[in-house]
């Protein structure tokens, strides 16, 4: 069969090329032999259990074109124990009736991450669950909670991807805890943290952390701390306020979702906001704003006296902000204000 080009075969290439699941497919469209039968049904009961589950037809549509091996799974053997096992930990009763509301959120799983069918329950979803429950000191509705916002987490490796990235999180937080704790019974305060207390923080507020690989939230940290390395022209309030241990994870308690943004969004961010403060960067800032000297008034820290870190670390939920659409905005809007 020739492409649009006149290439023999060209098609098939460029149809595998672009979905290379399709030679895991066997029989899905044939039209020949004893096996149309069998996997017609096949296809059909699944189709049909899809639409009990509440998924469109025109989804439906999508998955067999996306992703035609979903409808080669065992209905008994893959997709209906998968159903089962997203109902209970999602916090439903995996064998009464499901709700519109339950229906809707696994359908959506479904056909967000049909891939997930093809992942044993017993051998692969189950024990990363029970791994991240354990490891982070989760109860049952933490791990729905992280499950029903990140689905696509059930389908990472649990050697290669869940555990390495979790201990790497504990390892990073453990500091932190110790020096929290250090400076609690200095100031006479009874309670303690632990890491793994910090860690359930951090994965419960953005659970898409899981999904990064160690050597993105690698480079972020050396960033992150290369600003912690710039001192201020006070040192006392600065190692006052880095007893909460570093800058990096002040974020990761405060504001890990900035992790999922990329060093170059953040870096633009924290590059406008030191021109702003007045701190010094890692490295040039970029000079080009004329309205710094206004904004750094209102701020009321024209002489640089906090660093950057310890200005980031006052509301580190400001990296989330859009440039654009929000910090530039609120900038130009006090520059108004002042002006006014």
């Amino acid at each position: 069969m020739a492409d649009s080009n006149g290439v023999e075969g060209g098609m098939i290439y460029e149809a595998i090329w672009r979905n290379t699941n399709l030679l895991l497919v066997r029989g899905v469209g044939y039209g020949g032999g004893w096996e149309k039968r069998n996997n017609t049904e096949n296809d059909l009961d699944i189709e049909q259990y899809l639409v009990e589950l509440g998924i469109s037809s025109s989804n439906i549509a999508k998955l067999k074109k996306g992703h035609p091996t979903l409808f080669q799974a065992s209905l008994e053997q893959k997709v209906k124990p998968m159903v089962q096992f997203l109902q209970k930990f999602l916090g439903y009763n995996p064998t009464g009736p499901i709700s519109n509301q339950h229906r809707k959120q696994i359908s959506r799983i479904i056909t967000n991450h049909p891939m997930l069918v093809h992942l044993d329950v017993e051998t692969n979803l189950k024990p990363k669950c029970y791994f991240i429950k354990s490891f982070c000191g989760m109860d049952d509705h933490d791990i729905a909670t992280i499950f029903s916002s990140s689905p696509g987490l059930l389908g990472l490796s649990l050697e290669s991807n869940l555990r390495p990235t979790l201990q790497f999180l504990y390892d990073t937080l453990k500091p932190n805890a110790e020096q929290r704790n250090i400076t609690k019974a200095i100031t006479n305060k009874n309670e303690e943290e632990n890491p793994i207390a910090l860690l359930r923080k951090c994965v419960l507020k953005h659970p898409q952390i899981l999904g990064l690989s160690l050597s993105n939230i690698r480079n972020k940290i050396e960033y992150f701390n290369e600003i912690d390395s710039i001192g201020s022209k006070d040192p006392v309030a600065t190692k006052h306020k880095r007893k909460e241990g570093t800058l990096a994870t002040r974020i990761l308690l405060g504001a890990p979702s900035v992790y999922s943004l990329s060093l170059c969004n953040i870096a633009e961010k924290i590059e406008y906001l030191a021109a702003i403060w007045n701190c010094d960067v890692p490295y040039t800032v970029r000079s080009h704003l004329n309205d710094t000297h206004i904004m750094q008034d209102l701020l009321g820290n024209h002489d640089g006296t906090a660093s950057l870190s310890d200005n980031i670390r006052t509301y580190p939920q400001i990296l989330t902000l859009s440039m654009e659409g929000n910090i530039k905005v609120r900038n130009f809007m006090l520059v108004l204000l002042f002006e006014i």
